[in-house]
Order: C-alpha cells, then structure tokens, then sequence
C-alpha cells in the first residue's frame, strides 16, 4: 500500500509538472503510468527525429555544395584530353622528326663513305701521277745533261770537255709577287690531264666543305628543335599526370558524395518509416489518454457521487443520532 501510494504520489508531481493536472484515481494510476511512459518515449522519439531531420538537411545542403566539384571534374576532363591529344600530337612529331633525322644521318653516311672512296681514288691518283711527273723530270733532267756535253773535234780526234754548268751573275733580286708567280707556276703540273684533276679535285672538295657545312647547319637546328620538343613533352606528361591526379581526386570526392547521399537517402527513407510508425503510436496514446481521462473522469464522478451519498447518510445517520440523543 506504501509502494503504491507512494507511486501515485510521484504519478501526480510528474503529471502536474506536465501541466496534466484531472483528477487521478488510484485504480488508474498503473494504466496512466504506462501510458504516460508511452508520451515520454514518443516526445524524446519525436525530438530525436527532429534532430536527425535537421542533420539530414545540412549534409543535403552539403551535397548541392558538391555541384561545383561535378563542374569542375568535368573541365579537368575536358583539360586532361586536350592534353592527351596534344601529348600524342608532340610524340607524333618526335617520331617523324626522328625518323627524319636517321634518315638524313643514314644518308650523310652514305655520301661521306662515298666521297671517302672518291679522295682515295683521288689521291691515289695524284700520287701516281707525281711519281710519274718525278720520273719524267729525272728523265728529263738526264737527256738535258746529255745533251750539255760538248764535243770538239781536233787534229788528234774527238775529245769530250767536261760540263761545266753556267754561271748566272744577279744584277737585282726579282719581286715577290714575280717570286710567287713563278712559284704558282712552277706548281702546276705540266701535264693538263693532272691539272684537271687537280682543279676538280679543288673544286669538288670546296663543294662537298660547303655541303657539310650546311648539313651540319642543319643538324644542329634539327637537335635544337628535338631538344625543344622533348622539353615540350616532358612538361605535358607532367602536367597530363598532375591533371591525372587532380581528376582521380575530383572522382574520389565525387564518389564519397555520392555514397554519402545515397546513405543519406536510404536513412530518410527509415527515419520516415519511424515517424509514420510514431506518429500512429502518438495518436494511439493519444486516444488511450482520451480514453483514460474519460475513465478517469467517469471514475471521479462515480467517487464524487458515491461520497455525496455518503455524506447524505451520514447526515440522516447524524439526524437520527440526534433524535434518539434527545
């Protein structure tokens, strides 16, 4: 008896501090307890849904922040191709440029294997031709002697006179350009066969110092221009990678917001669930309470009754003491 009053005591402090303040019965303190259980389980669900919902809004805000990182994913796609292409477009290049090159260094190859075989001809040649000049002169040099003995002929018979050679008195020096001339001339083979040789032999040489000249020209323009483009290269494949990087990042956030949103979703859709089932157990109790206040209300009423009767027979009880006292 102490434990129950003292629950319906507890029972009353609660429901008036809730503003809840009808009359309570004895009899219906276990059903109003439990059903009073029930309104605060279903206000805290409430507030926690509440709460969530709220939550939920932010992080929906959150995700239609995430639009710019779809819009810039989609122009660092749109970069990372252009750079691709011209990545490919630059490789394209180098290849042809190389191939170019081999092909002009194959070629340079063969014309200097073919002008090394013509200067050993040529010089060949040449050497021939001096030993046979040499030979020529020192044939020539010996009829000369030959032909410088004297021969006088006297009354004992012939007798030869030694040679004696010629001897020149210098009256002036000659010029040096005389000197140079004469030196220029004495040069120049005597035959015109090795003469020509000679001249095109000269001029051929000078031709092909020119051609390699140019051809080295070249060469060095077409490394400067492969240097270049391999510089050019490496810079697109950095940036292609740094690109590559910059879009795996953007994919990633994009996924990780997508999960996150259709997490999102999917915890929506429950927490509606359990607001449909709460707000059905809300007007359950609601409708018990209703019930049990009109219990409530007829059980006062009977007691109000039953105690007004009381004190009707009490007082005809008083009246009738009364009486017999007297």
């Amino acid at each position: 008896i102490i434990m129950a009053q003292q629950k319906f005591v507890n029972l009353r402090k609660r429901l008036d501090q809730f503003g809840y303040r009808q009359p309570l019965g004895i009899e219906s303190v276990p059903l109003v307890e439990k059903l009073f259980s029930d309104l605060i389980h279903t206000t805290e669900s409430f507030k926690n849904y509440k709460f969530k919902k709220h939550k939920q809004e932010k992080n929906i805000d959150s995700i239609d922040h995430s639009e710019p990182y779809r819009v810039d994913n989609a122009k660092l796609m749109q970069e990372n191709n252009e750079l691709h292409l011209k990545l490919l477009k630059a490789n394209s290049e180098i290849n042809n440029l190389t191939s170019e090159m081999k092909e002009t260094l194959k070629r340079l190859e063969n014309q200097n294997e073919d002008l090394m075989f013509l200067n050993s001809q040529y010089i060949q040649t040449i050497k021939n031709l001096e030993k046979e000049s040499k030979h020529k002169s020192d044939h020539i040099e010996k009829l000369l002697q030959n032909s410088m003995n004297a021969v006088v002929e006297t009354p004992g018979g012939k007798k030869n006179i030694s040679f004696r050679r010629p001897r020149m008195d210098i009256d002036s020096t000659l010029s040096i350009s005389n000197e140079i001339n004469s030196k220029k001339n004495n040069e120049i083979p005597s035959d015109p066969y090795v003469a020509d040789l000679l001249t095109m032999a000269d001029s051929r040489n000078e031709e092909l110092t020119q051609e390699n000249a140019k051809i080295q020209k070249k060469n060095e323009d077409l490394e400067k221009r492969y240097s270049s483009l391999k510089n050019e290269v490496d810079y697109l494949q950095q940036a292609n990678r740094d690109m590559e990087k910059k879009q795996q990042q953007a994919e990633q956030l994009y996924s990780d917001v997508l999960a996150e949103n259709k997490a999102l979703k999917e915890r929506n859709e429950e927490l509606c669930s359990e607001l449909v089932v709460l707000n059905k157990v809300y007007k359950n109790i609601e409708k018990e309470k209703y019930k049990g206040d009109r219990e409530v209300d007829g059980q006062i009423n009977t007691l109000q009754n039953e105690s007004n009767e009381n004190l009707l027979k009490n007082a005809d009880l008083n009246k009738k003491v009364y009486k017999l006292k007297k």
